[in-house]
C-alpha cells in the first residue's frame, strides 16, 4: 500500500494507509458472475452502437437485455424508444433526455444528438456542423 498526503502537519500517513487497507480487506465484494455472451444486435441498432465523442468525451451505446443502453464504465442507463430514431433516457444522469440519431443524405448513422450536443465517430477535434 502506498499512501502519499499533501499536508504538513495532523495526518499520519501510516494510521491513513492502514485505515485505507483495513477498509479495503473488510468490504464483501459481491462474487463475479461467468462470463455469457451478449444478445445480438438487431441490423437496425447495429449502427446507433458503439463509441461516440463530442469534444473529446466519449460515450457508448451498446445494446444489452433487449435494449440499447448508454455505459459510462459502471454506469448504464437505459433507453427507451419514442420515435423512428429517437429514444428516451429511462434513468441515470440523463433520465428524460432525448437521444436523436442525425442520418446523411443517404440514410446512414452520421451523428447522434444528446441534448443538444452532437457526438460523431470521431474523436477530437470534431468537425463543426
Amino acid at each position: 500500500t502506498a499512501t502519499f498526503a499533501n499536508c504538513y502537519t495532523g495526518v499520519r500517513v501510516t494510521t491513513l494507509a492502514q485505515q485505507a487497507l483495513t477498509a479495503v480487506l473488510d468490504t464483501d465484494l459481491e462474487p463475479i458472475g461467468p462470463w455469457r455472451p451478449t444478445d445480438p444486435v438487431p441490423p437496425e441498432l447495429a449502427p446507433i452502437t458503439g463509441r461516440w465523442w463530442w469534444m473529446g468525451t466519449e460515450i457508448t451505446i451498446a445494446y444489452r437485455d433487449g435494449a440499447l443502453v448508454d455505459v459510462d464504465g459502471d454506469q448504464v442507463a437505459r433507453l427507451e424508444p419514442v420515435a423512428r430514431d429517437v429514444w428516451r433516457y429511462v434513468d441515470g444522469a440523463d433520465r428524460g433526455e432525448l437521444l436523436k440519431v442525425r442520418r446523411g443524405p443517404d440514410g446512414s448513422v452520421e451523428a447522434l444528438d444528446i441534448r443538444t450536443f452532437v457526438f460523431t465517430r470521431e474523436a477530437w477535434p470534431a468537425r463543426p456542423r
